[in-house]
């Protein structure tokens, strides 16, 4: 009976560690399809450590965004300008990680047939570590939604959702900072409203930043809510683009032959900084020196 039970329990023994061995080879099997199934990055970047992006599209001239030293993004092409930060995080946070829908070809004979031989929109990449990634965007896919995509420096075709396309495919003025006065609301210490001859300035209190008083013509109690919102709304104020190009001339034509009505001061750490408000038309002008 010791022998036969010994036996039975032998037997069991051999069917679970046999069930036990097919379920652990199951395993890599079934992780092995997810990851197939799984479409590769296109990208996959440290967002901090891009210090430059150029955007290239037919017939247009290249934008290039370069991080200066201080840590700061600046248009640098095709002329100097202030950056949106918005926006340059926003396209930084697309390039770094970068999906595909799927590959359609580990090395295409013909890269005519996406668009591709000749891109009309391509994104290069640098980074601090001296490497550098070509982003070419070729046409939209039969079935709509998304587009043909490579990497120059990868044989491989994808696609990819056409709206990581649009994230990237910016103009000169989606990428530009439009703010009048490059200032935070909360970092301003001083505002000075100045009409003809009069003047009046706002200085925020040292111990109570919510709190604002009158320092000319004379010192005085100020509505603290009231100046706390007109340095929002100067803060705030952008610069409006719309055709803008197109009227450029006429623009510059009516500034030259408006008068400043009134000027606001605004001073914040980085210094002073002075925006006019011009009779005709009601045109702002922004001052662009700082004192």
């Amino acid at each position: 009976m010791k022998l036969r039970s010994l036996i039975v329990a032998i037997f069991v023994f051999l069917a679970l560690a046999g069930t036990l061995y097919r379920s652990e080879h199951r395993k890599p099997a079934a992780e092995a399809s997810v990851s197939a199934d799984t479409p590769p990055a296109i990208l996959k970047l440290d967002e901090a450590a891009i210090t430059k992006v150029e955007l290239k599209k037919k017939d247009a001239a290249p934008i290039v965004l370069a991080k200066n030293s201080s840590g700061t993004w600046q248009i640098t092409q095709p002329k100097p300008l202030n950056a949106d930060p918005t926006a340059v995080s926003s396209t930084l946070s697309s390039l770094s990680s970068l999906n595909s829908e799927r590959v359609v070809a580990d090395k295409a004979p013909d890269l005519k047939q996406f668009g591709l031989d000749h891109p009309g929109f391509e994104v290069d990449v640098a980074s601090k570590d001296n490497k550098t990634h070509q982003l070419l965007i070729g046409d939209d896919t039969p079935a709509g939604g998304a587009v043909f995509v490579m990497l120059a420096e990868d044989p491989r075709v994808f696609t990819m959702a056409s709206y990581n396309k649009t994230s990237l495919d910016k103009s000169l003025n989606d990428l530009r900072d439009k703010r009048l006065l490059t200032v935070s609301a909360d970092q301003v210490s001083r505002l000075a409203l100045i009409e003809k001859n009069q003047e009046i300035e706002f200085g925020r209190n040292n111990n109570n930043k919510d709190e604002w008083q009158i320092l000319k013509p004379k010192p005085l109690r100020a509505d603290s809510v009231e100046v706390g919102e007109l340095v929002g709304k100067l803060a705030d104020a952008r610069m409006d683009l719309s055709g803008a190009g197109e009227h450029a001339q006429e623009t510059a034509a009516a500034f030259a032959q408006s008068t400043p009505v009134a000027t606001a001061k605004v001073t914040d750490p980085s210094g002073t900084q002075e925006l006019q408000v011009l009779k005709k038309q009601g045109h702002i002008l922004r001052n662009l020196e700082r004192s």
